[in-house]
């Protein structure tokens, strides 16, 4: 999952996996975390998330349950931000763009894709990156492969 932290400076927050103390380090822009980490430090700090860290961190988990579009959800991907759901178009622009410059996989570039397409007003240049990024990576692919 990923979590962005709207602050230049870096954030330190304790949580307890294992029964062992830890800190996770927040830097700012895009963070990847495990998921039982993001649940660790939730439980952990529950109150200073609730109460002034939600002002500078915006989880974004692509791998939410993806529930088929229907007349009540045509959102097949979402973001969970504190208790509200935000769709993948709901990134800015430059928000969108960090998030698909930094995925590795196409599956999940195929899924921003399917998002960003579903929208009655698709942004061009958020497709265009999509589409970029998944022929970079794909050429990559094929160098390694070709390399073994």
């Amino acid at each position: 999952m990923i979590v962005f932290y709207d602050n230049p400076n870096i954030l330190s927050l304790p949580y307890t996996l294992d029964g062992i103390q830890r800190y996770f380090d927040f830097v700012p822009g895009k963070n990847e975390i495990h998921p039982e980490v993001w649940k660790a430090i939730s439980a952990c700090n529950k109150e200073r998330l609730d109460n002034h860290y939600s002002q500078f961190l915006r989880v974004f988990n692509p791998m939410l349950e993806r529930v088929p579009p229907s007349a009540e959800n045509e959102l097949p991907l979402e973001i969970e931000v504190g208790k509200e759901n935000f769709a993948f178009h709901d990134l800015t622009v430059q928000q969108a763009l960090d998030l698909v410059q930094n995925t590795m996989a196409i599956d999940e570039l195929h899924a921003y894709k399917d998002a960003e397409n579903s929208q009655k007003r698709p942004r061009k240049v958020v497709l265009n990156t999509i589409d970029s990024r998944i022929a970079e990576i794909s050429e990559l692919d094929k160098k390694i492969k070709e390399a073994q």
